[in-house]
């Protein structure tokens, strides 16, 4: 005994045909779309933004400078908690206590790393833009390294992120080396973002937002060379910050690759003055992350700029650590 009609079962092969086509009807508009991204990702990975938030009065003399340096992590939480996180209250509650701490210590440039900007699991919200208002920086823009989009799957938007209360007069994409080549064609890789901002008195300083390759040594030490053709590129002063995954030779979990040692080659150039030096304190690792004792987050200065303070700020919405630092420019 059949248990549908001859006539029911060929409405049911009909619909599933029909099902099976829109469903390869969709998966061909998706796949068609996430190829175009691909192809203009380059033209996007840049915006500049400005706005008029009602920016916090600066409890510092004139002259002084505050530049923090901050790897958020997506607002995932301390210790990734939340890889993929659907408590939108969670991440709401997360997302304010960063734009609170931002707002309270006033720095005048800040970089922010793993910042997203268009993410499913995130709720598709522009995060700079959400620091930037919420934060008092009427200037910030936004460096795509990852551009992913495939409607109704999924959409991964996610970079760097200067908020400045500084002027920005331009701004452009430093291409870093790729540690695969096919990683970057098809969703991106880590790149840098380079600022002019205007500083008083008609003077002029670059800032290098970075985050650089995670896994590798090796690109890290290439990545070098990119970032001290960028100094050479200019009289302007230049200061390099954010997530450097590299801590220098005799630092707690430092790496080398032949040798080579991405901190290390910055720091003997010269070129630069930070903190710490020497052997590093527990005050001084910037990763949240369990067991880990590096410092991987880094500000580095002209050599002739005065530091006058830095702090590591054991934040709990990252796996890393918030680094601020006070200097006077020469």
């Amino acid at each position: 005994m059949t248990l549908l009609s001859d006539k029911a079962q060929a409405r049911l092969r009909k619909l599933l045909r029909a099902a099976l086509l829109l469903l390869a009807v969709g998966l061909a508009s998706s796949l068609s779309w996430y190829v175009l991204v691909r192809i203009v990702s380059p033209f996007n990975a840049l915006k500049i933004r400005s706005s008029t938030p009602a920016s916090p009065t600066r409890q510092r003399p004139p002259g002084h400078l505050r530049i923090l340096a901050y790897n958020i992590c997506h607002c995932r939480g301390n210790d990734l908690e939340l890889v993929a996180t659907n408590d939108q209250a969670a991440l709401d509650g997360r997302m304010r206590g960063i734009a609170e701490f931002l707002r309270h210590e006033s720095p005048d440039i800040a970089v922010l790393n793993e910042v997203d900007f268009d993410a499913t699991f995130t709720g598709r919200m522009n995060q700079a833009g959400f620091f930037a208002k919420e934060g008092g920086f009427p200037y910030w823009v936004e460096q795509r390294n990852i551009d992913v989009d495939a409607p109704f799957i999924y959409t991964d938007r996610f970079g760097n992120a200067v908020l400045s209360r500084l002027p920005i007069a331009r701004a452009q994409v430093i291409r870093l080396p790729a540690l695969k080549r096919w990683e970057s064609i098809v969703a991106g890789h880590a790149n840098a973002l380079l600022c002019e901002l205007g500083l008083p008195e008609g003077r002029a300083m670059r800032f290098l937002g970075v985050h650089l390759e995670s896994r590798s040594e090796e690109t890290r030490a290439a990545s070098v060379d990119v970032i001290e053709a960028v100094r050479d590129s200019s009289a302007v002063p230049l200061v390099v910050a954010g997530d450097m995954n590299s801590t220098p030779k005799g630092f707690p979990e430092s790496r080398q690759h032949n040798g080579l040692n991405a901190l290390s080659l910055l720091l003997d150039s010269g070129a630069y003055a930070t903190l710490p030096h020497g052997k590093p304190s527990e005050q001084d690792f910037t990763g949240r992350t369990a067991g880990r004792k590096s410092v991987i987050d880094w500000i580095l200065v002209p050599s002739d700029w005065r530091i006058l303070s830095r702090r590591v700020v054991p934040l709990p919405w990252s796996d890393h650590k918030a680094v601020v630092m006070d200097v006077v420019p020469n």
